[in-house]
């Protein structure tokens, strides 16, 4: 009967695994020696971290425009102006036959707000311009009254101080940037209401 006699293992295996152990460890240790992935002076990894990104929200050109509106150190006017300026701005940038919509407050004022033919909101609906109905209002909190001669033409009216419109103290801006004083506030055609202003 025929033994099995055991082979010896051959030198050049046991030899090559020796060798991956201590390559292994060498390199263990020059990774810690230069500073185990620790940055100088602290303990973060050189690993980069994945972290959102937070990039600042981007102003409306809407809200640039009326970024004093209804402050205390500004003026009715300036307001007015401002206003006719966000209108001005937005029939610019959105083209088609009808960029305003010529009805009430509340139409105009969401198409501001992203409502329009291309989508693009001009204010934001966080706007001092704004109150929580969605409508244009002055610095003392009244709708304002939105009069549209033509596509390109608008007027803003401010029910004034006394917050009540068709009074004394409103202030009138036309599309070409005059101001309705005294009787011509509340003069009995735009006829009228033109010839006063001069």
């Amino acid at each position: 009967m025929s033994r099995k006699v055991p082979r010896q293992r051959s030198g050049g295996t046991l030899g090559v695994k020796w060798l991956i152990v201590v390559g292994m460890l060498v390199t263990v240790r020059v990774w810690m020696i230069s500073g185990g992935g620790k940055e100088e002076g602290g303990n973060r990894s050189n690993v980069p971290v994945s972290r959102p990104v937070v990039r600042p929200e981007k102003v409306k050109p809407g809200d640039a425009i009326l970024k004093g509106y209804g402050k205390t150190e500004g003026t009715v006017q300036g307001d007015l102006t401002a206003m006719a300026e966000v209108v001005g701005n937005f029939a610019l940038l959105v083209k088609g036959n009808d960029p305003l919509p010529l009805g009430a407050n509340e139409e105009l004022a969401a198409a501001l707000m992203g409502k329009n033919a291309v989508g693009l909101e001009f204010v934001s609906g966080e706007s001092a311009a704004l109150n929580e109905k969605g409508q244009l209002v002055d610095r003392w909190g009244t709708p304002l009254f939105f009069h549209a001669r033509a596509r390109d033409e608008v007027d803003i009216r401010s029910a004034g101080p006394d917050r009540k419109m068709w009074t004394g103290d409103d202030v009138h801006r036309l599309h070409d940037g005059r101001y309705l004083r005294g009787e011509a506030l509340n003069a009995g055609s735009l006829f009228e209401a033109s010839e006063g202003a001069r």
